[in-house]
């Protein structure tokens, strides 16, 4: 369970930073989670919950953006989105000369706190 690596460094992060600019609490988590990036957002609401307890963060609501995984042909230039199949060939062109542009990024966007 790789979530609770995850939430471990969310919650250094995002207190770092919040206490930074004199928050006392934080309300509100933005994440991305592209396609690919193996986060399962139920595991990682539930290690959040549990870890923050008695913390700054505490409460707080983890909102959970998922990006999806985009490919471009290098025949056409084309960018497409990446299905499930991950054996992958332009749906414009059928090249199979592609190359994945986004879906295994994990990030902070932004916080909200007081």
């Amino acid at each position: 369970m790789h979530e609770a690596a995850f939430v471990e460094n969310i919650m250094k992060v995002v207190s770092e930073e919040a206490e930074k600019y004199h928050l006392k609490t934080v309300k509100k988590i933005r994440l991305c989670a592209g396609a690919l990036s193996c986060v399962a957002p139920e595991s990682l609401a539930f290690y959040f919950e549990f870890a923050s307890k008695t913390t700054p963060l505490e409460g707080a609501e983890l909102m959970i953006e998922k990006k999806p995984a985009m490919a471009r042909c290098a025949d056409c230039e084309r960018k497409f989105e990446v299905g499930e199949n991950l054996l992958m060939a332009c749906p414009a062109c059928s090249s199979s000369k592609i190359r994945l542009v986004s879906g295994y990024e994990f990030y902070i966007v932004d916080f909200e706190g007081e």
